[in-house]
């Protein structure tokens, strides 16, 4: 809980109110966890699908076409 209380006055609103502010911090941190989860999960989506391409490619010279026609998810928002 170090690095989530570092948090409290900088990227959380402080309050006063240790403990409440403290559960604020948390919060903010698990919905980027979230956020980048699902981020994550695209990713290795589009990573894995590549991956395939590249192994049951005819020749080598496919493979530039397989890089090339990656679409990569975007970032997600800043919170």
């Amino acid at each position: 809980w170090p690095l989530v209380a570092a948090a409290v006055g900088v990227t959380v609103p402080s309050s006063g109110a240790w403990l409440a502010d403290l559960r604020a911090a948390a919060a903010q941190v698990q919905a980027a966890e979230t956020t980048w989860l699902a981020a994550a999960a695209a990713i290795e989506t589009v990573r894995l699908r590549a991956k395939e391409a590249v192994r049951t490619a005819p020749a080598a010279a496919v493979f530039d076409a397989i890089l090339a026609g990656l679409q990569w998810p975007a970032p997600p928002a800043a919170a």
